[in-house]
This record gives C-alpha cells, structure tokens and sequence, in this order.
C-alpha cells in the first residue's frame, strides 16, 4: 500500500456561533478542549443523527493559532450566514489579513481535496 504524506488525526472539534478571530479567542476555546473550531460542524452530526444517517467530518484547518483574522463576525446575520455588503466592508477594511486569509483558504481547500480523494479510496468505499 502506497503511503500518503497527508497528515490526518483525530481532534477534539468545538463548533462556536462565532469566528474566533484571535489568538486570545482561540486560546480560550482551547481552555475548553477544542483543537479545532467550526461554525457548522455540530448541526451537521446532530441533523443527520436525527435523521438517522451515519456521519462524520473532514475538515482541513486554514489559519493558524497566532493569525489574527479579519473580523467578519461584524457581517454574520442572525441565522449565521454572511451578509455580503458587510462582507466587503470587513474584508476591504483589512486587506492584508483578507489577503492572507484567501491565500490559506486556497491551501486548505487543496489539502482538502488530498484528504478526500484519501478517504474515497478507502475500502469502504470500494
């Protein structure tokens, strides 16, 4: 069997209402035993438990403890999705950071991609 130099390990993921935008928010959700932290991951599971559906999560991680990101959590509206207009404002408002922020996303979506087509192989799929 061929060996991949994708690194995968199981961690302990919270999923928060917010963007921890900071090494200080993020350090205090690690306080909680988070690894990771997402937006989504936990209505996911918890839908498809109740529908009944077997389910686990992929995910990649695109920023780093220390990076301070743009503060998009000014643009999330009430049912947590992004509005756009206030999108913009946020991202051109800090452009470096956005910059750096697109520039990882782009990665994790390339390592995203590796790790998948990893688990699509597997013999579960087969």
């Amino acid at each position: 069997m061929k060996r991949s130099s994708t690194l995968c390990d199981r961690v302990v993921g919270i999923t928060s209402p917010n963007i921890a935008t900071t090494p200080g928010e993020r350090r205090a959700l690690a306080e909680h035993g988070a690894s990771v932290v997402d937006m989504e991951s936990y209505v996911i599971l918890q839908t498809a438990a109740a529908a009944g559906i077997p389910a686990v999560i992929l995910r990649v991680v695109s920023d780093s403890f220390n990076r301070k990101l743009p503060d998009f959590n000014r643009a999330l509206k009430d049912d947590g999705t992004l509005d756009g207009g206030k999108a913009l404002r946020v991202a051109l408002g800090s452009p470096l950071r956005t910059v750096k922020l697109l520039a990882a996303n782009k990665r994790a979506m390339q390592d995203l991609a590796k790790a998948l087509a990893l688990v699509l192989r597997g013999s579960c799929f087969a």
